[in-house]
């Protein structure tokens, strides 16, 4: 065995990784039983506390203890005994050391893609990111807060344009304005104490481009829905147009 972390035991990780891929499979949005999973804010916090610790331990490992290498090869062949189980989920069969690596994104994508994103699902899912958010930012013992409730403020604004339903008129601009905001986002910042400082916290920003690339896909699909009616409608009445003059000959 070459598993170099003395925080933990490559056995006590898998059990570990066992519970989050429970968690994952919830955040789908139903229980096994086929009911419902309710998620409050404390709940999702908890999951992406689980991806944050997955991230801290293959962290660690890089950084601090030798046989990086040779752990991760460790770590991926356990997995790779875990995903060979003909009843671990499908859609995570693809689980690897580098999913772990960014396991907090891992829980997030779940939560947005496979969810049904309810107002009330929603509204709790965005402020357990802001405090996961603030939490980061709080522990980094920056003062970078006041620039990252600046970014947050228009982001919030982003998602106000799409639950009026501008967005499908004024997409193209409001897709700019964050595009800018992104880069503004993963820039150094002057925190408020003087120090240029790089904020790590940006989950918020990742759930609402994604929710606003949904709205944009609904959209689009509303679009084609109505042209397509439009269009059913013209050859309908153009049908009806034609019988009509055979029927007069």
């Amino acid at each position: 065995m070459v598993w170099s972390h003395p925080g933990i035991s490559i056995e006590d990780l898998v059990d570990r990784i066992k519970g989050f891929v429970d968690i994952l499979v919830l955040a789908s949005g139903y229980q096994s039983s086929g009911l419902p999973a309710i998620w409050d804010v404390g709940s999702i916090k908890k999951a992406l506390k689980w991806g944050i610790f997955f991230e801290d331990v293959l962290k660690s490992l890089r950084r601090s203890y030798g046989n990086y290498e040779e752990s991760v090869k460790e770590l991926d062949a356990a997995l790779s005994h875990l995903t060979s189980d003909p009843n671990f989920p499908l859609g995570l069969k693809d689980m690897s050391s580098a999913t772990l690596s960014n396991a907090r994104r891992l829980v997030l994508e779940h939560f947005l893609h496979a969810h049904p994103l309810k107002d009330t699902h929603l509204a709790a899912f965005l402020r357990a990111v802001v405090e996961i958010d603030i939490d980061e930012l709080s522990e980094s013992h920056t003062d970078s807060s006041s620039a990252y409730i600046g970014r947050l403020d228009l982001q919030m604004e982003s998602l106000d344009l799409a639950a009026k339903k501008l967005l499908p008129k004024n997409a193209a601009a409001n897709f700019n304005c964050l595009k800018h905001v992104d880069q503004d986002f993963h820039s150094p910042l002057e925190s408020d104490g003087g120090n240029n400082e790089f904020i790590c916290a940006d989950n918020s920003f990742f759930v609402v481009k994604q929710v606003l690339h949904r709205q944009a896909i609904i959209a689009d699909i509303h679009s084609m829905e109505r042209g397509l009616h439009g269009l059913s409608d013209s050859i309908t009445r153009n049908n009806l147009m034609g019988s009509a003059d055979v029927s007069s000959e």
